[in-house]
């Protein structure tokens, strides 16, 4: 479909096989089609597609620039950002990073994307990575930190520990 921007091939894999992607590109393909009978040209829709790849390539960004001080805020919390979403508001000029339940992103949710989004949400716990939503106003995209991006010192750990791991050495400091 060539909308989705992902981390890793492997990333890509698994989105597809338990994350929903499947059933997303046949939503999308279905939009594609009420796009046109409604009138909406294709380069706003490409546009859209743009915009959404500018707000994930930033979201990764702060998200790796900002590991330490996401863990320190989840621990200040009493959370884990394991167990957490990593709430980056793009709103302002600088982004806005916020530590929020799972439960409080998914109260503020469409209701036709809080399955999906719990879905996403339940696969990251499993394999160890961080949940994160970036908001620039008009679009949310909920993004996935693995645990590959967790800092070389936790590297030798089964791969579904080394966030928690970053958390605990964090919560003892």
């Amino acid at each position: 479909c060539k909308r989705a921007t992902y981390c890793s091939k492997e990333c890509q894999r698994r989105d597809w096989k338990e994350g929903g992607h499947k059933t997303r590109c046949k939503m999308m393909r279905t939009m594609d089609i009420q796009t046109k009978e409604e009138g909406r040209s294709k380069a706003a829709s490409k546009r859209a597609g743009m915009a959404e790849k500018q707000l994930s390539a930033a979201g990764s960004e702060v998200l790796l620039n900002n590991t330490y001080n996401i863990m320190l805020q989840a621990s200040l919390r009493g959370m884990n950002a394991l167990d957490s979403v990593v709430f980056i508001d793009f709103t302002s000029l600088k982004p806005k990073i916020v530590i929020i339940t799972q439960e409080e992103f998914l109260a503020d949710t469409a209701e036709e994307g809080r399955d999906h989004h719990a879905s996403i949400f339940e696969r990251n716990r499993r394999s160890g990575a961080i949940s994160a939503a970036c908001c620039n106003g008009t679009h949310v995209l909920v993004k996935t930190l693995p645990a590959e991006s967790a800092p070389i010192a936790f590297g030798h750990l089964p791969r579904e520990r080394r966030w928690r791991a970053a958390q605990e050495r964090v919560d003892t400091e």
